[in-house]
């Protein structure tokens, strides 16, 4: 069944949307404030791990959501839509690569009680240069990332309320820089649970209402099978399709033990609990919620894709980016219901907010001391 143009679509947000939507920014904020006032940094170690004594299930929860941004909620949607469930199978791997990164790295880090992955480069190596490259490098590679990231609910914003697009993008740098910078860890951490929730809320929302205007949840999987969309298990050992099996498991593998081992917002998030064991099963915990995540976006994908099966809104001339999909279907579908525009853009715009964590790191490359670079000289090993 595919979406009928019966269906007027709307040209903005209305008012009970923007409430919605700077009431949920406005949350994080608060949170920024209270613990900057309320729960103030007294040492580097409390600013960057919240002084070692962060709960379980919030440290989990915020570690997950260090790394899933609105390009959940747009791309895996818009990637089901246009090319299929195959990359989905990545999933397959984090039953190998969470127990490693739990029992291979998480102990040797969180031992060492470091605040940085770049603190051990330094230990392992005697060499304070290798540290201050690396610095460098993840600074540069996280710039380049929030550039994607910030620019997602930019397209949606723009779709559902003309915004511009650098209106939208420095918003989202000011806000997300001001609360993590005056909050520390602890901020981010409740921050990334209240955001989790509104991301969660988005997804659960475009499945139900998709769901219900195709007659449920297994009326889209039909449509989806039907037009080639459900690719599972194919084992073709080419090389050059987009996707198979055996190249979403063994990159998965490699992507989830760096990203989630090494990558310095997973080493500040399981190091900044108070026990060893709760370290391991932060990561631990993030085996089904992960899987969970993932695999909302995916079933959104498969009810925005069984909407639009029979009129493809690219073809039709309605949008002009395979990443417009979901917005414009939220536009056309949400706007019935006041508050749930806004619930949705707010969803998109608190994922992109959460990865500013990164900036935690390029804010304390200024509180490195400067290596003499000319002569390379090696500085002495306690230093950090």
């Amino acid at each position: 069944m595919g979406a009928d143009d019966s269906v007027a679509v709307s040209t903005g947000m209305s008012a009970v949307d923007y409430v919605v939507l700077i009431g949920l920014l406005g949350g994080s904020l608060f949170i920024g404030v209270y613990h900057a006032i309320f729960r103030k940094q007294k040492s580097t170690a409390d600013y960057l791990v919240g002084g070692r004594s962060m709960p379980l299930l919030p440290t989990a929860i915020s570690l997950l959501a260090s790394y899933i941004s609105a390009i959940l909620i747009l791309g895996v949607p818009a990637e089901f839509s246009y090319h299929g469930s195959a990359l989905w199978e990545a999933m397959y791997s984090n039953i190998i690569a969470f127990p490693l990164v739990a029992y291979i790295f998480v102990p040797t880090f969180y031992r060492l009680k470091l605040t940085s992955a770049y603190e051990y480069l330094e230990l392992r190596f005697d060499n304070y240069l290798i540290r201050l490259l690396a610095s460098l490098t993840f600074a540069m590679q996280s710039m380049l990332y929030l550039g994607v990231v910030v620019f997602a609910p930019s397209i949606a914003l723009h779709t559902v309320s003309g915004f511009p697009y650098w209106v939208s993008m420095v918003s989202i740098g000011l806000i997300g820089t001001f609360y993590t910078a005056i909050g520390g860890l602890r901020a981010v951490v409740w921050t990334d649970v209240l955001q989790g929730v509104l991301m969660l809320g988005g997804l659960v929302a475009i499945i139900a209402i998709g769901a219900f205007r195709i007659g449920g949840l297994s009326e889209a999987f039909r449509i989806s099978g039907e037009h080639g969309r459900l690719d599972f298990l194919n084992f073709d050992p080419n090389p050059f399709l987009r996707h198979t099996t055996l190249i979403c498991v063994i990159g998965g593998i490699f992507n989830t033990t760096a990203t989630f081992g090494c990558h310095q917002t997973s080493v500040q998030r399981y190091c900044s609990t108070s026990t060893l064991k709760s370290a391991v099963w932060t990561m631990l915990l993030n085996i089904p919620l992960l899987t969970l995540m993932v695999s909302l976006g995916w079933i959104a994908g498969a009810v925005v894709f069984a909407n639009y099966a029979e009129c493809d809104p690219v073809l039709t001339g309605h949008i002009k980016n395979k990443d417009a999909i979901v917005p414009y279907f939220v536009l056309r579908y949400f706007s019935g219901t006041p508050g749930l525009v806004g619930l949705f853009v707010a969803s998109l715009v608190s994922a992109s907010l959460r990865c500013f964590i990164k900036f935690n790191l390029i804010q304390k490359l200024s509180k490195i001391k400067p290596t003499p670079l000319i002569i390379f000289k090696t500085a002495p090993s306690h230093r950090c």
